[in-house]
């Protein structure tokens, strides 16, 4: 029954994604477009000189419309006039947000709007072009029923060479308010320098290239330890494994991904879908690794009991969450109708998503926390320390989370003219998130890296070499017991409890996070307490 139930999802997520159309060249099949409904695509053009001259691009920058087909077809017995079909093309402007160059986001000149002074007689049933509007390209295309227009066959509409890098908007329509709808088929091409990978996404295409190297370092030589050091493998060992098989397989899909993108225009389904699989994947389980570090798990404590099925819980909901949001977000963002609204359809996903990241992180926090403090009454230093170098590497990313934040909403910032001038950043944001994810993954597999001795050390008990540690003397609270100690200095707590003296602490300490799993061995320690 599981096993129908992920198949049934990756079939559906699979056809979402045929329907990908993010590319460079954007395919159409009959696609509808009625009158006084225009149609637009923002699409980023690096020139010639600002990116790289790689195949297929050669050096080349355009955007070209020859393999466009506009048709359209009368009811039987009934004589339809020509529709006029115009193709408007703008670089968006500095001085302000381009849509406000249209009155009301009216784009197309009606007789209402020539009483009203918004435009000229002359302009009527067309598209509106504001005078102050610089380089405005506008050419109508006249399409008799029946006889498909190709725009290859008006070479002004059908290419233009771009010379300067920007956004340019592209808007297709009619404004004939008696005209029937059109459909057009066929593709529109739009190639940089370097290929068919989209401007603002260029960046990734040698990101991922470098990073999956560095992945395939890093996971030969956690492989060669793992070798080296078979005998004294732990369970959270296996969980840092899985997590860097799955960076490394998703960073190979990604650079492959973009790579194939570049090279053909569009992206590959089959590869896209994998690429998103394994990206939700690795967050998830990388989620759920840090979880167990923090709850002590292979270090301080052999098994998790019902904490474990809770984190199982908590991993699946995110999993199934972020893949639903991430193909979503995937989904194309092209052809939006001009007066389209500017809901968001994924808000309460993102809402959902993002309590489920917090209980993480809460969890994450107090867990840490409440060991640190468990680990200095029974004066554990070496896992004292240990933990302690683990919670300054999550200060250490929280810290990050909070810089890259505030980088992104820079980036994707409005400056108040409407034009985006970081466009070229974009990638930027995405790139720093996995450099930052990656770095805490490396500090957590160095601390966590197998060695000859590492189980023994994970089941061992220690006297402390901490004493004049000020947090480790603030977290024991100058109570932990000391081994062999009579009662009253340190084997039997004032308040009667008994001292477990292996342990170096009272076994029913209700703030203890061993509570609930014996201690370091459940058997012993359940023994004991009977």
């Amino acid at each position: 029954m599981a096993f129908s139930a992920v198949k049934i999802c990756s079939v559906i997520v699979y056809f979402l994604l045929q329907k990908l159309s993010i590319a460079e060249i954007i395919p159409y099949f009959q696609h509808e477009i009625i009158p006084l409904h225009p149609e637009y695509l923002t699409i980023p053009k690096f020139s010639p000189k600002d990116a790289p001259n790689w195949a297929p691009g050669h050096g080349h920058s355009y955007i070209d419309l020859s393999r466009v087909k506009i048709d359209f077809n009368c009811d039987a017995g009934a004589t339809c006039p020509n529709v006029n079909f115009e193709v408007l093309m703008f670089e968006e402007p500095k001085e302000k947000p381009w849509m406000e160059y249209w009155p009301n986001k009216q784009f197309c000149c009606t007789n209402d709007m020539v009483t009203a002074g918004d435009c000229f007689p002359e302009q009527m049933n067309k598209l509106i072009v504001p005078l102050e509007l610089p380089g405005a390209f506008l050419r109508s295309v006249a399409v008799v029923s029946g006889v498909p227009k190709t725009l290859s066959e008006d070479g002004t509409v059908a290419h233009h060479e771009i010379s300067k890098s920007g956004v340019y908007v592209l808007f297709m329509g009619i404004c004939d308010p008696k005209s029937a709808p059109v459909s057009i088929s066929g593709s529109i091409n739009s190639l940089d320098p370097y290929g068919y990978l989209p401007a603002d996404l260029f960046g990734n295409l040698p990101f991922y290239g470098a990073l999956s190297i560095v992945y395939g370092v890093v996971g030969v030589i956690w492989l060669v330890y793992c070798i080296i050091y078979s005998d004294n493998l732990m369970a959270i060992q296996g969980w840092i494994t899985t997590v860097l098989a799955l960076g490394m397989i998703e960073t190979a899909i990604l650079f492959q991904h973009y790579l194939s993108w570049n090279d053909f225009g569009y992206p590959a389904p089959a590869v896209t879908f994998l690429a998103l699989l394994f990206g939700v994947m690795k967050r998830t389980v990388s989620r759920m690794v840090v979880l167990l570090v923090a709850l002590g798990y292979g270090v301080v404590r052999p098994t998790l009991g019902e904490d474990m099925r809770k984190v199982i819980y908590l991993g699946c909901a995110y999993f199934f969450l972020s893949l639903t949001y991430t193909v979503i977000s995937s989904l194309p963002q092209s052809n939006r109708k001009a007066d389209d609204s500017e809901y968001d359809l994924i808000s309460l996903t993102v809402f959902i998503l993002a309590g489920i990241d917090t209980t993480f992180y809460i969890w994450i926090f107090s867990s840490v926390h409440n060991l640190l403090i468990s680990l200095a009454l029974r004066k554990q230093a070496s896992k004292y320390i240990l933990y302690r170098n683990f919670r300054n590497v999550l200060s250490i990313s929280f810290v990050s989370t909070c810089i890259w934040m505030l980088y992104g909403s820079v980036i994707n910032l409005d400056n108040g003219t409407g034009e985006d001038n970081n466009w070229k950043d974009h990638w930027t944001v995405d790139a720093l998130w996995e450099l930052t994810y990656f770095m805490i993954f490396v500090a957590i597999a160095i601390m966590w890296a197998p060695s000859v001795n590492m189980q023994k050390y994970a089941y061992s008990i220690e006297l402390s070499t901490l004493d004049e540690d000020e947090e480790w003397a603030a977290a024991g609270l100058g109570t932990a017991p000391v081994f062999g100690a009579p009662p009253g200095e340190g084997g039997q707590s004032p308040e009667g409890d008994t001292d477990d003296a292996e342990y170096g602490g009272r076994l029913d300490d209700e703030n203890d996070p061993f509570q609930g799993s014996g201690a370091l061995d459940p058997l012993m320690a359940a023994a004991k307490k009977q």
